[in-house]
């Protein structure tokens, strides 16, 4: 990371290396929010997925119809 001495009088020299500094964080933040805000959708769906099929082998097995073959469970 990027230091910067403040010139006594002249802080306007220093604005632009400042601001670029702060564009940088604000940048790479934003960027590690995308990456987690991705982990977490894909988390959700994962979860939503394994509840779904979850659900589907316990009614299978509560209300079993024809052999589907995919069942594991014998009653």
């Amino acid at each position: 990371m990027e230091h910067h001495l403040l010139r006594a009088g002249h802080p306007e020299e220093c604005e632009p290396d400042v601001l670029s500094l702060l564009m940088r964080l604000l940048r790479h933040h934003s960027e590690q929010e995308a990456a987690e805000g991705r982990l977490v959708r894909f988390t959700g769906r994962q979860n939503a997925e394994v509840l779904a099929g979850a659900e589907r082998y316990y009614r299978a097995i509560e209300h079993p119809g024809p052999p589907q073959g995919r069942c594991r469970h014998a009653l």
